[in-house]
């Protein structure tokens, strides 16, 4: 079954029962995300200590942080694409400025915390952090300035974001 959704203020069409981030990676709209992040996909990295990947060799990584509207709601509220069904009349930002700094604040916190070897990189785009990185502008030098206590204490945050923040810093170390 098709769905109506709207994402931006634009109207598009989902198919029922799959997630945010499905649906609008179909229409390749990109939301942020490193859930299929492996190691594979970096093999070409010049130095392989990449302590952040998991057993699994997979990382849950909460940029794909949006904000939906569901048909009866009158707020928004912070969902995870990947984790959130879309429904017929759900209303959808994929990116604002409080999307854009927590999603930056987790950047910065993920390069700070492991010094991200992608920074130097010679893989350039078909690695996802690396392209993240640069969408948002996270160097090594800007993440050492804004060590993980200056970020994570930033005020434009509710303290359920911060505390996953730091719960998913603590799985990079």
């Amino acid at each position: 079954m098709i769905i109506k959704i709207t994402v931006d203020g634009k109207d598009i069409y989902s198919q029922k029962g799959w997630t945010i981030l499905k649906a609008l990676s179909y229409l390749k709209i990109d939301i942020p995300n490193l859930c299929d992040f492996r190691f594979d996909n970096i093999n070409n990295a010049e130095n392989k200590n990449l302590s952040f990947i998991t057993e699994e060799n997979k990382l849950n990584c909460k940029l794909c942080i949006v904000k939906i509207k569901r048909k009866n709601e009158d707020s928004y509220n912070f969902k995870y694409a990947c984790n959130e069904i879309v429904e017929n009349g759900m209303d959808i930002i994929s990116e604002d400025e409080e999307i854009a700094s927590y999603r930056k604040a987790l950047l910065n916190s993920i390069c700070y915390s492991h010094n991200a070897v992608c920074l130097n990189c010679k893989v350039d785009y078909n690695c996802k952090l690396k392209k993240y990185f640069d969408l948002y502008n996270i160097t090594a030098k800007n993440s050492e300035e804004n060590n993980k206590e200056k970020i994570l204490s930033d005020n434009k945050f509710n303290n359920k974001f911060v505390n996953e923040i730091k719960d998913i810093v603590k799985t990079f170390n």
